[in-house]
């Protein structure tokens, strides 16, 4: 009832308007309590991502957290772990557009077809990486088109 007053009250003081845009922020947030919200540049560097999903699929972690699929990216350099091998690349963003590119690895043997299935998959998903979302401490990584590519888990470095 608070908020409906306060909402009357707002309407009639044209002088509010800045108030009333946040009220009406608030509440949409209140009343949709399953939607994410978007970070159009938040810093995508000096966190560790780890890879959550893959072309819609969740990944499932290793037993060994080392093992895990996983990039960092710092300045204009990409690293990390495909889930067999070390990963150096470098990459360049700008508002939501990321490129990754110049793509290496160790080239190490999976222990697994599975683990091999999954590396080149992430490799790919790296690859064709146009665009990228940040929901929270969640990486959405998306392709030209607008399909999601992975889905990545944010950690901060200590």
């Amino acid at each position: 009832m608070y908020l409906l007053s306060l909402f009357g009250s707002l309407l009639r003081a044209r002088t509010h308007c800045v108030a009333l845009t946040v009220v009406l922020a608030a509440l949409m947030t209140a009343l949709t309590p399953g939607c994410k919200s978007v970070s159009l540049d938040q810093p995508i560097e000096s966190r560790t991502w780890w890879l959550d999903n893959l072309a819609m699929q969740p990944v499932i972690p290793s037993d060994n957290p080392k093992n895990n699929a996983q990039i960092t990216f710092d300045q204009a350099s990409v690293k990390g772990w495909s889930g067999c091998s070390l990963i150096r690349g470098t990459y360049s963003r700008a508002e939501n557009q990321l490129r990754i590119s110049s793509l290496a690895t160790t080239q190490a043997a999976c222990a697994s077809k599975g683990r091999s299935t999954l590396e080149r998959n992430f490799l790919a998903a790296l690859h064709a990486t146009a665009q990228y979302h940040i929901y929270g401490t969640e990486l959405e990584l998306v392709d030209a088109s607008g399909h999601t590519l992975a889905t990545l888990t944010s950690a901060p470095l200590h």
